[in-house]
């Protein structure tokens, strides 16, 4: 039988989902069943949250993991309330800073893995999301000179703080996992009052239930 984790760092970010299913509010830290083909599990905020809630997954538990959640995007062309499909996504933070500026873990030659892609799962019926590039982060960016260099050295599409640590915990667990992102901002100088998470959380939940519908998990 297939059975899916679904992950998401809130509760709030999948209140929908939790209605649909007329389920109790999801609990923080710990693995809650839907029904027999879903579990979720919502690991709290941050990627260090992520990766030590994650490193708990039982391995050949699942036949999947997804990991649901909201984004800020670097670009323009990715309206509020998009619904991506994360294929690559690193922990861009990762290096050392020099009087001259960042030098990335490559350049310093460290054995560390921080850049990732993830594998979508190939059992599934998957709608045509707009696959996309990530970043993740401690620090929501914020300014024009923090987002500069970004773009200089990633070029990202979207902005999260778990996304690298699920990419990670696909690789090290042997699961095909698929990042769902919402944009809920657009990543410039802060301006909170022009995001929409409510519209992300919506759009969120409306294609996470599609990809339910799709392949008969209700």
């Amino acid at each position: 039988m297939s059975k899916l984790l679904i992950i998401s760092s809130t509760a709030a970010e999948l209140t929908p989902l939790q209605t649909f299913f007329l389920c109790p509010p999801f609990p923080e830290f710990q693995i809650s069943t839907v029904n027999r083909h879903l579990d979720v599990l919502i690991t709290g905020i941050g990627m260090a949250a992520a990766a030590f809630q994650m490193g708990k997954i039982p391995p050949l538990k699942y036949s999947a993991l997804i990991q649901a959640g909201i984004a800020g995007s670097f670009s323009e062309q990715l309206k509020l309330g998009t619904v991506c499909n994360v294929t690559e996504d690193c922990f861009s933070e990762l290096g050392a800073e020099t009087a001259d500026g960042f030098i990335s873990a490559d350049a310093m030659n460290l054995p560390m893995d921080y850049k990732f892609k993830l594998h979508t799962p190939t059992h599934l019926k998957i709608p045509e999301w707009k696959k996309v590039k990530g970043v993740t982060v401690n620090t929501v960016s914020g300014r024009d000179a923090s987002i500069a260099a970004l773009r200089a050295r990633f070029n990202p599409d979207i902005e999260s703080m778990e996304g690298a640590s699920f990419a990670m915990a696909c690789m090290h667990l042997h699961y095909q996992g698929l990042q769902l992102r919402a944009i809920s901002n657009r990543i410039e100088n802060r301006n909170a009052t022009a995001w929409n998470i409510p519209l992300a959380i919506e759009q969120l939940n409306a294609q996470l239930i599609e990809l339910i519908c799709l392949n008969n998990l209700k």
